[in-house]
C-alpha cells in the first residue's frame, strides 16, 4: 500500500504490583512527570489509562470517596469522585488519547491545553466539555465516531484525496493489510475481502450467495463523457467449507492502465452492485520495486474510493522506470531510478520534457554495472534555460539507447495507488525561480517550475 511512508508509542501501563508503597514515591516510566507536594504526579487526569485502572493510593495521592484521587489537576469532583468534564462523560474517560500524559505541564500540573486553558461551566476546560457530542456523549472525531470506535486511523477522514475521490494513503497501514474505514450497519451493499500475491493474482471472497450463478465484474472507468466499453467477467465459486464465494483474477491477460470498478451480479443478466471493500492484503506489495519486471510491466492494486467502494488501479507499461530516492542537494535535484522491461546500453540518456511543447533537455544518466539502475541530476539551468520559465512543468523519461521509444520514470511498484500527496518534496530556489518534484495523478514523476 511504498511504504507507502507513524508509529504511536504506548504509554506506560501502570499496575498495582509496579507501584512502589511509599507516600512520597512514583512508579518508574511516570516518575519523569513533575511532582506536586505530597509527591502525586502532575497531570494524572490525562493519563490514558483512566481513573477506573488507576491503583488506589498512587503516589501518595489523597483518596476521595469511590477510592479516586482527589482534586485531580483542580478539578470539580462528579460522582464517586470522578473528575467532571473531562471529555464530558465517563466515556471520554476510558476514550483519552494516549500521549496526553507526556504533554507539557501547565499551571497546576495539568497538560497545557486542558487544566490550564480558560474554565467553562463545570469547571471543564474550554474547548473539551464544549466539543460536539456524538453517541452517548462522546466528542466528534475523537475516538468517539462509529468509525473510531471500529478502528479505523483517526488521519483517514483527513486524508488527501485521489481523482476519482479515493483516500490517498490506506494502502501504507503497517503490514500492509488494510481494513475497510467504513462500518455503517444501515449500508446494504455487499462486501469482499481482497489478496495480492507477487504475480498480481488477486483472489476475492464474498459472503455466500442466494442466487445459483453469481459473477464478479470489473469495469474499466471510462473518461468523462465516454460510455463504458471494457468489462471483465469472473465466476464465483462457493467454497466446500463454508459456503463463502471466491474469483481468482489471474496475472494474464494484463488489463488495460486505468480505474476498475468492481461490482456483484447476483446472476447473468442481474442488476450489479458496487461492492464495498473488506480486508485487502496487499502485503506482497510493499517491497514490490525490489524484483525486476519483464515487459510488458503490469501492476495492479486494490484500493478504495472517496465514496467507499472497492477499486483496481492499474498501469500496462512496455517498460518501466521506477523512481526511488530523489535528492535535493546544492540546488539541483538527483533521481535514482531502476528499469524495468528494458536494459540501458552506452548511449542511454534521459529526457526532459517541456509539457505541452517540443523543448526536450537531454541529460546522461550514470548507469549501474547491471544495465538496470541508474540515475541523474537536474539543475536550475536544466530546468529554466531558453525560455522554460515560471509556471512549467517537465515531464521524465528515460532512452534505453539512441532511437529507442522514451520510457516514462514512474513510482508504481509498491502499495500506494495514489501518491500525489502522499509523497510531497520541498522546492529548490534558484536564480529567482523555484522548482519542485511530484507525482502526477498517474503516479509519473515531473518537475514543477514557479
Amino acid at each position: 500500500m511504498s511504504k507507502p511512508e507513524n508509529e504511536m508509542t504506548s504509554t506506560h501501563e501502570l499496575t498495582t504490583a509496579e507501584t512502589p508503597e511509599g507516600p512520597a514515591e512514583v512508579s518508574e516510566g511516570l516518575a519523569g512527570t513533575p511532582q506536586r507536594p505530597g509527591g502525586a504526579r502532575e497531570g494524572l487526569a490525562g493519563t490514558p489509562q483512566g481513573l477506573a485502572r488507576m491503583p488506589q493510593g498512587v503516589a501518595g495521592t489523597p483518596q476521595g470517596p469511590g477510592g479516586a484521587p482527589e482534586g485531580l489537576a483542580g478539578t470539580p469532583q462528579g460522582p464517586a469522585g470522578m473528575p467532571q468534564g473531562v471529555a464530558g462523560t465517563p466515556e471520554g474517560l476510558s476514550g483519552t488519547p494516549e500521549g496526553v500524559a507526556e504533554a507539557p505541564q501547565g499551571p497546576a500540573g495539568a497538560p497545557e491545553g486542558l487544566a490550564g486553558a480558560p474554565q467553562g461551566p463545570g469547571g471543564a476546560p474550554e474547548g473539551v466539555a464544549e466539543t460536539p457530542q456524538g453517541p452517548a456523549g462522546m466528542p466528534q472525531g475523537v475516538a468517539g465516531t462509529p468509525e473510531g470506535l471500529s478502528g479505523t486511523p483517526e488521519a483517514v477522514a483527513e486524508a488527501p484525496q485521489e481523482p476519482d475521490g479515493a483516500p490517498e494513503g490506506l494502502a501504507d497501514a503497517p503490514g500492509g493489510v488494510v481494513v475497510n474505514p467504513r462500518s455503517d450497519a444501515r449500508d446494504t451493499h455487499p462486501r469482499a475481502h481482497c489478496a495480492i500475491d507477487a504475480d498480481g493474482r488477486i483472489t476475492f471472497r464474498l459472503p455466500p450467495a442466494a442466487t445459483p450463478h453469481p459473477q464478479l465484474l470489473l469495469r474499466l472507468r471510462p473518461k468523462k463523457g465516454r460510455p463504458e466499453t471494457t468489462l471483465h467477467l469472473l465466476d464465483l465459486e462457493p467454497d466446500r467449507a463454508d459456503g463463502h464465494l471466491h474469483a481468482v483474477l489471474e496475472p494474464l491477460p494484463a488489463l488495460d492502465e486505468g480505474r476498475w470498478d468492481v461490482y456483484l451480479l447476483p446472476e447473468p443478466g442481474a442488476e450489479r452492485r458496487r461492492l464495498r471493500p473488506g480486508l485487502r492484503d496487499l502485503r506482497t506489495l510493499v517491497d514490490g520495486h525490489l524484483r525486476d519486471r519483464p515487459s510488458p510491466v503490469a501492476v495492479r492494486i486494490p484500493y478504495v474510493t472517496k465514496d467507499g467502494f472497492l477499486a483496481l488501479r492499474t498501469w500496462r507499461r512496455t517498460a518501466h522506470a521506477e523512481a526511488r530516492a530523489i535528492g535535493i542537494e546544492d540546488r539541483a535535484l538527483t533521481v535514482t531510478a531502476r528499469l524495468h522491461g528494458a536494459e540501458l546500453h552506452e548511449d542511454a540518456t534521459v529526457r526532459l520534457r517541456l509539457r505541452g511543447t517540443d523543448t526536450v533537455r537531454t541529460l546522461r544518466p550514470r548507469a549501474d554495472d547491471d544495465g538496470k539502475g541508474f540515475s541523474f541530476t537536474a539543475g536550475p539551468g536544466d530546468l529554466t534555460a531558453d525560455g522554460g520559465g515560471a509556471g512549467r512543468i517537465w515531464d521524465l523519461f528515460v532512452c534505453p539507447t539512441a532511437g529507442a521509444t522514451p520510457i516514462r520514470v514512474a513510482r508504481l511498484l509498491d502499495d500506494v495507488a495514489d501518491r500525489k500527496h502522499v509523497h510531497v518534496y520541498p522546492a529548490v530556489e534558484a536564480d529567482g525561480s523555484a522548482f519542485r518534484p511530484y507525482y502526477t495523478v498517474d503516479n509519473d514523476l515531473a518537475i514543477e517550475v514557479r
